[in-house]
């Protein structure tokens, strides 16, 4: 398995010619001197704490605001969002990792200057020095990415820029400075700047007995303004109260957040006053507050003002194309962007840019939708699945005569509705459901028009093929056209992808992708017993619409779906192989041409000025990287499907299922050989080509058996209402069809 995958991606690969870069976010820049780059960390900041923030709202009125993913790449730790954030992949490290000290301080009695020198073999000078940097460069060989956790300052000071970093997260003896992973270099310095107490008060009635010294905070950066082009800020007073409430009453908790919110507001307003359009001012949290994780809050605001910013504008990026949404990763291209120097390779984010598309007004609205639909998603999927393992259980046993006191008709319900519930859930955001009683309703009313009520009255319908063609076809469309028009459905789906989830933003996910690929060649075999067209028109039909939709997974515009256009391309050629009765090597030979054809498609909609997108992106990885850059690509994606499979006993269930299907499906016997070969003679070539190609879906996406199973779901439950619409009575006669009327 891991083998076919690794071939596939070479195949693409060979069709790759050496471009210099993929987008233009990734070409080389002509650096700015005269510009500086401010870079504000508030860890724990919520959205909602703006409104105890005037000068962040001021400010967010001169700049642009958005709400920011806070995934990294482990847990949702402090460490892991600092480290995610500054190096611009999903990332993990342990808090412990991060020793950073200044120049002068001592580590086990020694002058950290001295160790640091022994460690590099030349004296630094009054430097931040991070000295766990190479425990850091171990950690990150594991990350399956080739980036740095200090690819920002270090791609900065490379370029001949300076960088400085104030402020410190130590929590009384604690050491914790993890805001140094934004400015140091490949060598673990930081030109300059304080991580020490200096920059901390001793306050007994604060947590820890420290506050941060914000007078001294300013004085020193008042020194640096001629000096370092990049400055962080890490205020870390709110951090400290946080991790400090369970020594606290609800009460003292409440106040002493407050206060820290106010001070840092204030500092902000100092800030504010200084920028113009040669400095970027960037707010942003790591990491979410306690108080939004408990309510499912995974997302944390972030404000920009200065450079090119648009006032009273929302933030959007090539990363997610949402307005008003964005990605922590998205943090680091943005200060190397503005400053005027090439994003490192590995460095897999994209600038922020402001848009007036939505006003930041509307920011609230987005913020609840955003956290209902990831707070509900799996109990409504829960549900649903419930709901059609019901149907394919009582069905299994209807066909061995188990019985359940479950009608036919009801059986058939059943199937009927597993069948249209991916499109009740894509058109369920139409409804705006608040609840899950409302979800319910809205499922059941959109059940009502999309089939039941269709099936009744429209005279197409009247047959099993006419229903089946009537919810393939309408699935198809309606993906299509809103992922056409911008996906605005798709970006509020239950079944969709989520922000907050964040494996995907944009285009078609996999769930999807398997759903429309299975609807097609559901369609395709309908169309091919319901019409009477020559087959030679629906076979060329069936090719271009194969075509048209292996374009539309490729494009970076639409789908933006590599796997997708793979899938589609050999099951549409597995499809057609299958109908003409081919051998296997002939098979394996369409199979492969479909494959190249698809890479082909890949690489021609993917030039350097197509729109950014990851497939792009990670083409542009593997070209600058070469094979080292495709194993960890090949890394990932296998650590992920491994990772679903084995997540449960499911995903393993769901395959034995599967493969007795296809044998019965396949194998020869009495009931199952009439069925399929006197009534619905192309059917099951059509079935056998989406299990085979469902097999492709499976090998070239990360998620493959989430596509495997909705691609399974057309293949499977139209099975099971022909096989319930041919029983026959005990003299061998089909009974009148089922499918018409209970």
């Amino acid at each position: 398995m891991p083998f076919i995958r690794v071939l596939l991606l070479c195949l693409f690969l060979s069709f790759v010619p050496p471009m210099p870069a993929i987008h233009a976010s990734s070409e080389t820049l002509d650096t700015t001197p005269d510009r500086q780059a401010l870079l504000v960390l508030i860890n724990r900041l919520g959205y909602d704490d703006l409104a105890e923030m005037p000068e962040l709202q001021k400010l967010s009125r001169r700049g642009a605001v958005a709400l920011m993913n806070v995934n990294t790449g482990g847990k949702r730790t402090d460490s892991n969002a600092y480290v995610t954030m500054a190096a611009g992949v999903p990332a993990k490290l342990n808090s412990k990792d991060m020793l950073a000290y200044n120049a002068d301080e001592k580590l086990h009695d020694v002058p950290v200057s001295a160790a640091h020198a022994g460690l590099h073999g030349h004296p630094p000078g009054q430097d931040v020095l991070l000295m766990s940097l190479p425990r850091i460069a171990r950690k990150q060989e594991r990350w399956n990415f080739k980036a740095s956790a200090v690819g920002l300052g270090d791609a900065l000071q490379r370029h001949g820029l300076q960088t400085a970093v104030l402020g410190s997260s130590d929590k009384g003896n604690e050491l914790w400075r993890p805001a140094t992973l934004f400015t140091s270099d490949e060598k673990g310095r930081t030109p300059y700047g304080d991580v020490g107490d200096q920059l901390l008060k001793s306050d007994p009635a604060r947590p820890y007995g420290v506050r941060t010294d914000y007078e001294r905070m300013w004085e020193t950066y008042r020194i640096l303004q001629g000096q370092a082009e990049l400055v962080v800020f890490d205020l870390a007073d709110l951090y400290r109260v946080g991790e400090y409430r369970p020594n606290l009453t609800g009460e003292q908790f409440a106040k002493l957040r407050r206060q820290a919110l106010r001070e840092a507001d204030q500092f902000i307003g100092k800030l504010a006053g200084e920028i113009d359009q040669n400095s970027l001012l960037l707010i942003a949290s790591p990491q979410a507050p306690v108080s939004a994780q408990v309510r499912a809050e995974w997302i944390a605001p972030v404000i920009a003002a200065g450079g090119s910013m648009i006032e009273d504008s929302v933030l959007t990026s090539a990363t997610t194309r949402r307005e008003g949404i964005v990605s922590n990763l998205d943090v680091a291209p943005t200060l190397l962007h503005f400053l005027g120097v090439p994003k490192p390779h590995g460095m897999i984010g994209y600038p922020l840019q402001p848009t007036d598309a939505i006003g930041p007004r509307q920011l609230d609205v987005l913020k609840a939708s955003t956290v209902w639909t990831y707070s509900n998603r799996a109990a409504v999927l829960g549900a649903v699945g419930a709901i059609i393992g019901s149907g394919l259980l009582l069905a299994v046993l209807r066909l061995f005569q188990v019985r359940t006191g479950i009608t036919l008709g009801g059986i058939r319900v059943l199937l009927w509705t597993a069948l249209a519930m991916p499109l009740c859930l894509y058109l369920l955001p139409l409804l705006r459901p608040s609840g899950l009683w409302e979800v319910a309703g809205g499922l059941w009313a959109l059940y009502l028009l999309i089939a039941a009520i269709p099936f009744r009255i429209l005279p197409f319908c009247q047959k099993l093929t006419g229903r089946l063609i009537w919810l393939s076809a309408w699935t198809i469309l309606v993906i299509v056209v809103d992922t056409w028009q911008g996906g605005m459905l798709a970006k509020r789906g239950l079944l969709s992808y989520d922000p907050i989830v964040g494996a995907r933003y944009y285009g078609i996910g996999n769930e999807y992708m398997g759903i429309v690929i299975g609807a097609a060649v559901l369609l395709y075999a309908a169309l091919r017993h319901a019409t009477r067209l020559e087959q030679r028109w629906l076979g060329r039909g069936a090719v271009a619409g194969g075509v048209l939709l292996t374009i539309f997974f490729a494009s970076p515009a639409l789908g933006t779906n590599t796997g997708g256009a793979l899938t589609m391309a050999g099951t549409t050629g597995l499809c057609l192989a299958m109908q003409k009765r081919c051998k296997l090597l002939p098979t394996l030979g369409v199979l492969f041409t479909s494959l190249l054809g698809a890479a082909v498609i890949l690489l021609l909609l993917n030039q350097p000025s197509a729109q950014p997108s990851h497939i792009g992106a990670a083409a542009g990885q593997v070209l600058s990287g070469g094979f080292d850059e495709m194993s960890r690509i090949f890394a990932r994606k296998s650590d992920m499907f491994v990772r679903l499979l084995f997540s449960s006993v499911w995903p393993s269930l769901f395959l034995l299922l599967l493969s007795l299907f296809a044998y019965v499906l396949f194998a020869p016997g009495g009931h199952e050989k009439r069925a399929w070969q006197t009534r619905y003679p192309y059917y099951r070539t059509a079935v056998g080509g989406m299990l085979a190609g469902s097999l492709v879906g499976m090998l070239t996406n990360d998620s493959g058996i989430v596509v495997l199973g909705m691609m399974s779901l057309f293949a499977l439950f139209p099975t099971l209402l022909i096989w319930l619409e041919t029983e026959t009575v005990p003299g061998g006669t089909p009974k009148r069809s089922l499918s018409l009327r209970r």
